[in-house]
């Protein structure tokens, strides 16, 4: 989930944002995807409060913790930066999108607690903060050009049930 947020929040703020970043964050990723099903990722389950199986973290899971924690917070700095700096819609949309994932995120990292600790993750239903943001952003300050692809999905809805529907047709009145 790191690289992807940041690609998302870098190429929301910049035109041309600096690749190699992006790059290094999805390097890391796959780092640690490759020992995601192994001991030195998790260790073994654990029971938590009502959870009956939680996952014990392993030598490498720390660093999914890192990752996590710089990028998020290197996200929101050059977003505050962004905020700071501009003016009108593009920083509005900037707002509703530092606003949602500030919350999201922060209640999805109560997550980690529970890999340590036997608290339970009891936050993980304030994510849907980030969700609603994220989703009146984009109806409200046209944040991802929804117009766009909303005429796009119709345009090629349609294409494609005209061209099954002669198919049918053509291939039912065959002789």
């Amino acid at each position: 989930m790191p690289p992807v947020f940041f690609h998302f929040v870098v190429t929301l703020l910049f035109e041309k944002p600096n690749k190699v970043w992006i790059i290094i964050n999805y390097i890391l990723s796959v780092f640690i995807v490759l020992f995601v099903y192994s001991s030195l990722y998790v260790q073994g389950m654990k029971r938590i409060v009502f959870l009956p199986l939680w996952p014990i973290p392993g030598p490498i899971f720390p660093l999914t913790v890192l990752s996590f924690l710089v990028v998020y917070f290197i996200a929101h700095v050059l977003m505050l930066f962004f905020i700071k700096q501009h003016t009108g819609v593009k920083k509005n949309q900037i707002i509703y999108v530092f606003i949602g994932t500030f919350i999201g995120g922060i209640a999805g990292a109560t997550n980690f607690i529970s890999w340590y600790t036997t608290f339970p993750p009891i936050f993980n239903i304030f994510t849907a903060i980030y969700i609603i943001t994220i989703a009146y952003a984009i109806t409200k300050t046209e944040l991802m050009d929804i117009r766009v692809a909303i005429t796009r999905t119709v345009a090629y809805g349609i294409s494609g049930f005209l061209l099954i529907a002669s198919f049918i047709t053509l291939n039912t009145f065959k002789m």
